[in-house]
C-alpha cells in the first residue's frame, strides 16, 4: 500500500525528471511496471505540476522586463511572432531590444498645488476669530 509520502515523493521526482528505474531504486520497488500501476496518477501530475511552475516563472520573468531574451522567447513560442506567414514571406515588422529601466513609483496623492486649476473667487477659510472675510477686506475696513 502506497504512502502519502511516497506518492509526494514520486510526484516530485517525476516533476525533477529522475528516471523511473531511479524513482523505484528510491522507494525500494523492483520494477518501473509496479511503479507505474502504483503510482500512475503521481508520475502524470509530477511532470505536469513541473512544467507548470516553469512555465510560471518564464512567464513571469518574460513580463518582467528585467530579461529582454526572455521576453522575445515567450512572444516567439506562445505568441507565435517570427513565424511566416501563409505566403512563405518573412514578415516585415523589425524589433529592437533596448535596456529598460523602471520609472520610480509615483506618490498615491496628487499634488493639487501645481495642477494647473485657478480659482479666481475662491475665498480663504475664516480665520480663528470667527469672521470669513478676506484679511486684505479687513485692513480697508479699518481704515475707513
Amino acid at each position: 500500500m502506497a504512502t502519502e509520502e511516497q506518492r509526494r515523493k514520486v510526484r516530485a521526482l517525476a516533476g525533477f525528471g529522475v528516471r523511473q528505474e531511479d524513482i523505484c531504486a528510491i522507494l525500494g520497488l523492483r520494477s518501473p511496471k509496479t511503479l507505474r500501476k502504483r503510482f500512475a496518477k503521481e508520475l502524470e501530475l509530477g511532470v505536469v505540476e513541473a512544467r507548470a511552475k516553469v512555465a510560471q516563472a518564464a512567464f513571469k520573468l518574460a513580463i518582467s522586463g528585467r530579461d529582454p531574451a526572455s521576453t522575445m522567447f515567450w512572444l516567439e513560442r506562445r505568441a507565435r511572432w517570427g513565424e511566416r506567414d501563409a505566403t512563405g514571406d518573412a514578415r516585415d515588422e523589425v524589433f529592437h531590444v533596448v535596456d529598460w529601466e523602471t520609472e520610480p513609483e509615483k506618490p498615491l496623492v496628487k499634488n493639487t498645488h501645481d495642477s494647473g486649476i485657478i480659482f479666481e473667487k475662491a475665498r480663504p477659510k475664516p480665520s480663528a476669530a470667527g469672521g470669513d472675510e478676506l484679511e486684505g477686506e479687513r485692513e480697508e475696513e479699518d481704515e475707513e
